[in-house]
């Protein structure tokens, strides 16, 4: 437990001294980022909780995997994600003005770099139909180093979001919850009664 939130741990191999060992020491950066978004994650903007909730969906794909390769697609879209929650809505689509406002937090040029690489990844990556249109096992192991290095880039911009919100509460005007019911969902009900057939293949 971190905080009260719990963490899976997986290591390789035996574990040292029996059937069970203990993790003395967190990560850090971890521990930072718990300490600042845990205890206002009731009160933060709909924003920044919006791209938690997508960092910690890569983070659960990633452990739900049997292979690293498994969800390389769905991470990076996470990921992307998370990033278009945390800067302003009217420059989600046009990466030099990301790169700016990126600059005007204190990233560095290269820094600034993973996320337009993850931009430019998610662009030429297909995230639903990896399996259908492969890519080879060398770009998928340059994919698999780069989103541990995007994970911890988004994980540092997210703390870096919660700092600058608790100082200036309008850097995320509060939004509207929409309530209205979506017009797709008037006409769900007609399927109720439906009964699908084992397959739709003529004999």
């Amino acid at each position: 437990m971190v905080n009260g939130v719990p963490l899976d741990v997986r290591f390789e191999g035996n574990a040292p001294g029996g059937e069970s060992f203990s993790v003395n020491e967190i990560n850090p950066a971890v521990a930072e980022y718990f300490d600042a978004v845990m205890p206002l994650l009731t009160s933060l903007p709909r924003k920044i909780v919006a791209a938690h909730r997508y960092l910690a969906q890569s983070f659960l794909l990633e452990a739900g995997s049997q292979f690293s390769y498994d969800y390389t697609g769905e991470r990076v879209l996470n990921l992307c994600k998370a990033l278009e929650a945390l800067v302003p809505d009217s420059i989600v689509g046009d990466i030099d003005s990301i790169r700016e406002f990126l600059k005007g937090w204190g990233l560095s040029h290269l820094e600034t770099e993973v996320f337009a690489s993850l931009k430019y990844l998610r662009s030429q990556l297909d995230s639903a139909h990896i399996a259908i249109s492969p890519i080879p096992d060398s770009a998928h192991r340059a994919v698999a180093r780069f989103i541990g290095i995007a994970e911890k880039a988004v994980q540092a911009l997210l703390l870096t979001a919660v700092k600058k919100y608790t100082s200036d509460n309008s850097l995320y005007p509060e939004r509207r919850l929409q309530t209205n019911e979506p017009t797709a969902v008037k006409h769900l009900a007609k399927y109720d009664n439906l009964i699908i057939p084992r397959d739709w293949a003529k004999t």
